[in-house]
């Protein structure tokens, strides 16, 4: 008796779902958008132009012109800001965040670019102060920056930093793995 209670219920229910979906049924009417027929006495109008609008030609704007640049006296420093020297990373999946610090900033416009070199490994040149090394092996490290112009002409260089990349081991006792991490 239940069974057959809740199934009727479950039935009514969603009929009313239904019908509150699709609202009560009508007819369509000449001001509904189902319907696109004009309405009865309507003109139609003739003789109007879409508006357009065609763009100037491009040229070389005042404002885009090159301004002629002043001398560079040089960056007057050069350093990586993160990792410190000598910390020690623990990350599982070797991920290392750099951050380096440039005075005064990259001259991008005078086309220099940040070199960074990993194990004594130069990567590519690159318009940016914020590095991800991926997929870093465990162990010790070393960083160095170096800003070169256009031509690949070193201009400054920064100290080397080293650092130390862990990785947790299930195989290691609680006592020798991180101490801000749980044991387990």
């Amino acid at each position: 008796m239940r069974m057959l209670i809740l199934c009727c219920l479950l039935v009514i229910t969603s009929m009313a779902h239904r019908r509150s979906i699709n609202g009560p049924m009508r007819k369509a009417t000449y001001n509904s958008p189902i319907n696109r027929s004009p309405a009865p006495g309507a003109e139609e109008v003739k003789g109007l132009k879409l508006q357009t609008y065609e763009a100037p030609p491009v040229g070389e704007s005042e404002s885009l012109k090159e301004a002629p640049q002043e001398e560079f006296a040089g960056y007057k420093k050069v350093e990586i800001l993160a990792p410190a020297n000598d910390e020690t990373i623990w990350d599982n999946i070797g991920t290392v965040s750099v951050k380096v610090g440039l005075a005064p900033d990259l001259q991008v416009a005078r086309g220099h670019k940040v070199v960074l070199s990993v194990d004594g490994n130069p990567s590519e040149g690159a318009a940016a102060t914020a590095f991800t090394l991926p997929n870093m092996e465990r162990g010790t490290h070393s960083l160095q920056v170096t800003v070169v112009d256009e031509g690949g002409a070193a201009l400054s260089t920064s100290p080397t930093v080293t650092f130390h990349l862990k990785k947790h081991s299930v195989l290691l006792g609680p006592s020798l793995r991180d101490p801000s991490l749980p044991d387990n």
